[in-house]
């Protein structure tokens, strides 16, 4: 099994997948920004749940007993690899890297954001390209775009949103005027946001949604497949842009 970290959205997420990247067992928080409170009691909970014996994050992962036993069910570690939350990346790349190095086992980095819109062109045939969004304040987000053949064509970048600039963009990537309405979807956390400025119509297909273990489950499985690991020493998440301090979200009035 591979143990899923979604540390990169609002809600904080875990999970357990197989090799074939079936996703078998999670866990998530609805607490926004929970992530330092919540992330290594939620794993614990999780690989509790599949040893039946209380495992402790940290200190004790290489003791006897059901961390032991916990640990021959774990085959890798695998981490969001943003872009996303700054400080949740943070946290969540560090509780990854501590415990594949008290499991003995390699780190995946996986983009959460690749797997929503994996999930929107599989269940919309009809799209030429699919759009992952993620919320990066005032009129901004995160961009991954992905076509039909699995071929990831844009990001993931940063991106201003402004309707006249949007629409020049799809045809660029080839959405045609006729069809432009039909042939392209959406998969954010922002869909409010994304629909007010864009101006979408009824006929454009965006869905809501964060990104969730459950996005990062085939992709992992895949890594590790192609022995795809990162350095314990070296890896770093994708922040796309520079960190800048201000008031937490959870603390504003």
């Amino acid at each position: 099994m591979i143990l899923l970290i979604e540390s990169s959205a609002q809600f904080p997420s875990v999970g357990l997948c197989n090799l074939e990247g079936e996703l078998i067992a999670q866990e998530e928080r609805i607490e926004t920004y929970s992530h330092a409170e919540s992330l290594a009691e939620m794993v614990q909970s999780l690989l509790y749940s599949i040893s039946g014996d209380a495992l402790q994050i940290g200190a004790n992962i290489g003791d006897e007993g059901g961390a032991k036993a916990a640990q021959h069910e774990i085959s890798a570690i695998a981490i969001s690899s943003g872009p996303g939350s700054y400080t949740g990346l943070r946290i969540g790349t560090s509780l990854a890297k501590g415990l594949a190095l008290g499991f003995q086992v390699p780190l995946i980095s996986a983009c959460a954001m690749e797997g929503m819109v994996q999930q929107q062109l599989a269940e919309n045939p009809q799209l030429k390209i699919s759009f992952a969004m993620l919320d990066a304040r005032r009129n901004e987000v995160y961009l991954v775009a992905k076509n039909q053949n699995g071929e990831t064509v844009v990001g993931p970048v940063p991106k201003i949103l402004d309707p006249e600039d949007w629409f020049l963009f799809l045809k660029e990537l080839g959405i045609s005027d006729e069809g432009m309405m039909d042939e392209w979807g959406c998969i954010s956390d922002c869909n409010q946001k994304v629909a007010e400025i864009l101006q979408l119509s009824s006929r454009t297909i965006h869905v809501q949604e964060n990104p969730h273990v459950k996005h990062l489950a085939k992709i992992s499985a895949q890594k590790f497949v192609n022995k795809e690991f990162e350095d314990l020493a070296y890896f770093e998440p994708n922040y796309l842009k520079e960190f800048v301090a201000g008031i937490g979200k959870k603390f504003q009035l």
